[in-house]
């Protein structure tokens, strides 16, 4: 791609008229399109979302059926409310691609302005594929009744599952009134991929006995993931039995994880026990890796001896030997405390590390965490020595360990003094696990530290490239 002032200027004289080498055009579009989206010259934004603005209304390019979707591809992210006009009047558009396009850019701007087009358009529209994009664009508006009644009249009229699935998942995380009322709706629906959309929702009030409907129907067999997601949503009591007698007998490991998960959920007596038993009787490594967290979350102490045993054995995959010492860790009683001890004063020997184990980069791995996740497990337990190792730990260690070290004080919400040394660190996984254990344990604290590192041209630099993974925009804001 040209330089990118030489770029623009060409691109705006062209956006003005008639373009002159409509491949160019697009093949510059489709550059620059790729180098934004991957964080880069974001300081050309907005000349791009004005030029974007020239592009969808500049009556050539919407007549040509080659230039108009490379267009719109560009503009989608790009678009402001400067565009909506434009992309608005594409309703009329006889190609179900383009308005198709034009109503994810509406939804992408997401402004009033491109709220009351999109509203607008859904009385015009009459095609599923496009009715289906505008009640997830509709999405965008959460907190707007407007758009619940939209999606409401949208599910009414249509004549497709498409359409109606898109009106569900755009009201699964809104607040819209209309959300409880389309919900109840699909369940009574006949359509399995309806009602999984529906199931996926948040938890409704009133559902239990609709769900309890439901899970009759698959009589003996174990229930489709999505009912098992929603009878956990909803904490449904009556469930367990059902849901650990398909735990008994399923095999599929996906599946038997997401049971486990429900029941953790639900929780109970008889949930509780049935995870304890499982846990006993399983020889599958994910599974018990699985296990161990979910019981270590629950802090059921009637596991201490067995998690002491799976972290003592050596011929445990080292992953749940060392998940079942941070199990332990979770437990509040004193017998946890004495094996979290027993397993300390024999560390060099239960976690020995050979060549081979070297060899093996996911062993190697977790044995390089043991102690890490030991010792914050007795810190967890009110250890003041083990604060002092963590720190020294952390001082000696590199940024895998360090990595590990801030996570586990920001699942303990614990303001150690590895955060204020994290906050400083050019590791930028480091940084991230600092900025999150900051803003929980005391973002007062760390207030001046999170405001220099916002501004810093640097670390905006790091959040526009790799910032989504860890949320870095969210975990910058001032506290």
């Amino acid at each position: 791609m040209a330089a990118p002032e030489s770029a623009l200027a060409w691109l705006t004289a062209q956006s003005k008229g008639k373009p002159t080498n409509p491949e160019l055009l697009l093949d510059i579009l489709e550059a620059w399109g790729t180098t934004i989206g991957i964080g880069r010259e974001r300081q050309y934004i907005p000349q791009l979302r004005a030029l974007a603005a020239q592009l969808v209304a500049n009556e050539d390019i919407r007549t040509d059926d080659t230039l108009l979707p490379g267009v719109l591809r560009f503009a989608r992210p790009l678009s402001g409310s400067e565009a909506v006009e434009s992309l608005a009047s594409l309703a009329a558009h006889p190609a179900d691609n383009i308005r198709i396009a034009a109503v994810a850019a509406l939804g992408l701007v997401g402004d009033e302005s491109a709220l009351r087009a999109l509203l607008a358009w859904v009385e015009s529209e009459r095609t599923p594929s496009v009715q289906a994009k505008i009640a997830e664009a509709l999405g965008r508006w959460p907190d707007h009744p407007e758009a619940g009644a939209a999606c409401l009249k949208l599910f009414e009229r249509a004549t497709e599952s498409t359409v109606r699935r898109s009106v569900l998942y755009a009201a699964a995380s809104s607040k819209w009134p209309q959300r409880n009322g389309l919900i109840h709706q699909a369940l009574k629906m006949k359509d399995s991929m309806l009602l999984g959309a529906a199931l996926a929702a948040e938890p409704v009030p009133d559902i239990e006995q609709e769900l309890m409907r439901l899970l009759g129907t698959w009589d003996g067999k174990t229930p489709e993931p999505a009912l098992i997601d929603a009878l956990a949503a909803s904490r449904v009591q009556a469930a367990v039995p059902v849901l650990v007698e398909a735990l008994d007998r399923e095999s599929n490991i996906a599946i038997r994880l997401k049971l486990i998960f429900a029941l953790e959920k639900i929780k109970g007596t008889t949930a509780e026990q049935a995870l304890l038993e499982t846990l006993e009787e399983t020889d599958d490594e994910l599974e018990a890796e699985h296990l161990v967290s979910v019981i270590g979350r629950l802090k059921l102490s009637a596991a201490i001896p067995h998690l002491g045993r799976l972290a003592r054995n050596e011929a445990v995959p080292m992953n749940v030997r060392v998940m079942a010492i941070w199990g332990l860790g979770c437990m509040p009683d004193e017998s946890a405390s004495a094996e979290i001890e027993r397993i300390d004063a024999a560390f060099a020997e239960l976690f020995a590390v050979t060549e081979a184990d070297r060899a093996d980069w996911d062993k190697a791995f977790h044995l390089s965490v043991a102690k890490p996740h030991l010792l914050l497990a007795r810190y967890r337990m009110g250890s003041a020595a083990a604060g002092e190792e963590i720190n020294s730990m952390f001082a000696n260690d590199g940024p895998v360990v360090q990595s590990v070290l801030l996570l586990g004080i920001l699942e303990q919400k614990a303001d150690h003094p590895i955060i204020e040394k994290g906050l400083k660190s050019n590791e930028f996984f480091v940084l991230c696990a600092a900025l999150a254990a900051a803003r929980e344990s005391n973002p007062g604290k760390y207030r001046p530290r999170i405001r220099e590192l916002a501004a810093s041209p640097f670390i905006q630099a790091a959040a526009s490239v790799r910032g989504e993974t860890w949320n870095l925009h969210k975990l910058l804001e001032s506290p």
